[in-house]
């Protein structure tokens, strides 16, 4: 069983939490303003709940970038399948990161 939830902590900024057991959870967040970013995309398997979540709280607005501070599964693994959603959406990340998404990407990461 998957468990799933927003919890809305400000404003503008939302926590998604997907699980499959009690003992361990996975976190992406959401900054909606002008912009619109998500930190992590999960892990593939859990995407499709996350969406749902994601959905909801952007409300109508479209998805302007995802930031990774590091390249795990359940950091990017669904990233794939975030672009069939918001294919304009933007990568960013630091230097590290990159090495592995130029890897994975069409387009380079924009690189901070």
């Amino acid at each position: 069983m998957l468990l799933a939830r927003s919890t809305q902590i400000a404003a503008n900024l939302w926590q998604f939490t997907t699980a499959t057991n009690s003992h361990f959870a996975f976190n992406c967040y959401l900054i909606v303003g002008d912009k619109t970013a998500l930190i992590h995309t999960g892990k593939p398997s859990q995407f499709n709940q996350m969406l749902k979540l994601l959905e909801q709280a952007l409300a109508g607005q479209t998805l302007d970038y995802v930031l990774f501070s590091h390249v795990e599964a359940d950091e990017c693994g669904a990233l794939a399948t975030l672009f069939t959603q918001f294919p304009n959406c933007q990568v960013v990340c630091n230097k590290v990161a990159a090495i592995s998404l130029n890897e994975m990407l069409q387009n380079p990461p924009r690189v901070l």
